[in-house]
């Protein structure tokens, strides 16, 4: 590891009387501080350096905290010029309920923010506007999951937030569940009342021996807020609910550590073991009535 060196006429780097640009970046542990330019090593911080990466808002230093978070977890192979924070390079964050923050991110991860959770956006009005004239209904996979959100909206007496709101990029899908609602999971009654649900749902698939249920996207979650993520087992033909899973959110995201599961399976045969077992409805009355609605919702579709 390289040392500090203390340099303080190296805090801009003039080649060719050229200013290049730098900032710092840090491992996991923050002590281990280089300058960089594309990637590419230049030279150990000044202590200057340091005292502007940690008083400004604006400097040559500033790195965007969602590239460095992006970083940190391997999803960017370097931190580029892109990531500086400057007046030309800089943009509001928008948190997950679309409003405007005081931190600054970088001009990429604020627009996609901005895009993404600002129920103003153009692309939010523009896929709103989309959803509520086609209903969401032109693509077989979003009928399978407009089928499935119905299906937990009629059986535990909760609202489809995206539709009531006419905003499909909401942080909750479901409003609460009502008061009495109770059931067995894993073989232990559950209170469920006032919890917010996710849903999912997955056709049976795969070979002998191996067929099971693929949940995946999972990933897409983790910005929900919600208690228990409800995976409904649909038959291979689609006309049956076969089973039923409540996963706790934590078993989906981790809040303390940031990291998260991007699918789940779970498997037919009762022998070969699952972890989510546990998770499992094993209320047969519960489903029974999952069942007979789930028929009445796709009869109607197809009527």
């Amino acid at each position: 590891m390289m040392d500090l060196v203390d340099k303080s006429d190296m805090s801009d780097i003039v080649r060719g009387g050229k200013i290049y640009k730098t900032f710092v970046t840090i491992d996991e542990q923050n002590k281990f501080w280089v300058v960089m330019k594309n990637g590419i090593f230049i030279r150990n911080p000044t202590k200057k350096d340091l005292e502007r990466a940690k008083t400004k808002s604006y400097s040559p230093t500033n790195i965007c905290p969602v590239c460095r978070e992006e970083w940190k977890r391997g999803e960017m192979s370097e931190l580029t010029d892109d990531s500086i924070l400057y007046s030309g390079n800089a943009l509001h964050e928008t948190d997950i309920n679309g409003r405007k923050m005081e931190e600054y991110v970088c001009r990429t991860h604020g627009i996609i923010h901005y895009d993404r959770y600002n129920p103003n956006s153009r692309d939010n009005i523009r896929k709103s506007l989309a959803d509520h004239r086609t209903g969401r209904l032109k693509d077989p996979g979003n009928i399978f999951a407009e089928n499935c959100q119905k299906l937990t909206c009629e059986l535990y007496g909760v609202d489809d937030l995206n539709k009531k709101l006419n905003c499909y990029n909401t942080r909750y899908d479901h409003s609460y569940t009502p008061e009495g609602v109770v059931m067995e999971i894993g073989g232990i009654l559950v209170e469920l009342s006032g919890k917010r649900l996710q849903t999912k749902g997955a056709h049976l698939s795969g070979e002998i021996g191996r067929k099971g249920w693929s949940f995946g996207y999972m990933e897409g979650e983790w910005g929900k807020d919600f208690d228990f993520e409800m995976l409904w087992c649909i038959s291979k033909d689609g006309l049956n609910i076969d089973r039923g899973y409540m996963i706790p959110r934590k078993e989906i995201y981790n809040l303390d550590t940031k990291e998260g599961i991007k699918s789940i399976t779970i498997y037919k045969n009762p022998s070969r073991w699952s972890q989510y077992e546990q998770y499992r409805i094993t209320d047969k009355e519960f489903i029974n009535k999952a069942d007979k609605i789930w028929k009445k919702i796709i009869n109607d579709k197809c009527s």
